[in-house]
């Protein structure tokens, strides 16, 4: 257990640092507003991510020390076909009114 708390410490870590080092460069060859833009694209694609995601990645962790490992691949093949068929729709949905969805949020 520690050694798994150990690499989720040291992913988080690197992932923060790796933020803070890109800083410099998204501020220097960035413009204020174009900085802005990202942060608005990433501040939404967390939320419409977890949004989405209908509290799956708890459920595959739940799930994954309940089932055998043979039953585990069967349950998580059906989330990823599932997630797969959802965002295909979704994406169906958006795409003739992205236009219109750029306007709304980033206006």
């Amino acid at each position: 257990m520690y050694r798994n708390s150990l690499i989720y410490f040291l992913s988080s870590f690197l992932s923060i640092f790796i933020n803070f080092a890109t800083l410099p460069f998204f501020t220097h060859y960035l413009s204020l507003s174009d900085y802005g833009i990202i942060a608005l694209f990433v501040m939404y694609g967390s939320i419409f991510g977890s949004f989405f995601s209908f509290g799956l990645s708890s459920a595959i962790d739940r799930f994954y020390f309940k089932y055998h490992l043979s039953e585990f691949k069967i349950y998580f093949t059906t989330i990823i076909i599932s997630l797969a068929i959802l965002f295909s729709f979704i994406l169906l949905i958006i795409f003739p009114f992205h236009q219109f969805f750029n306007e709304l949020l980033f206006n």
